[in-house]
């Protein structure tokens, strides 16, 4: 999901370190991929951004296409919620918020249409029309 965020230019946390302590864990390890597993995440952002980038192209990874990053977040969401990690409203603010930055994508639209009948559903209807959206977005991936 990270190199989803930054592909979407979000702003990157403590959570890249996570990701680069866990790429050395797993064996990788490179000058840049050290530095960034000792940050903390309040570092300057355009810095914290570079670090990332150099460590990406270390690796030999490349960032998706936006329409790829869109689907990689808004699948990490699902999973996020699915693990109660996520409340409800967020994970409807920012599947809506990607929706319509993408200008519909066809995946993500169900949520932006369920979101506006909430009111309209018992809270266990709608979280159950909400996962089963969520089961069928994790299909796609």
């Amino acid at each position: 999901m990270l190199i989803a965020k930054r592909a979407l230019q979000r702003q990157l946390g403590s959570e890249a370190s996570e990701w680069a302590t866990d790429q050395l864990m797993q064996g990788r390890d490179t000058p840049h991929l050290r530095q960034l597993a000792g940050t903390t995440g309040i570092e300057n952002r355009f810095e914290l951004d570079e670090l990332f980038d150099r460590v990406l192209h270390e690796l030999d990874l490349s960032l998706p296409t936006r329409n790829q990053a869109v689907l990689i977040y808004a699948q990490e969401l699902g999973h996020d919620y699915l693990d109660g990690k996520v409340m409800l409203d967020q994970l409807l603010e920012e599947t809506c918020d990607l929706c319509i930055s993408t200008d519909y994508m066809r995946e993500l639209s169900p949520f932006y249409n369920i979101r506006g009948i909430r009111d309209d559903l018992t809270r266990e209807n709608f979280e159950e029309l909400v996962r089963a959206e969520i089961m069928t977005l994790l299909a796609n991936g």
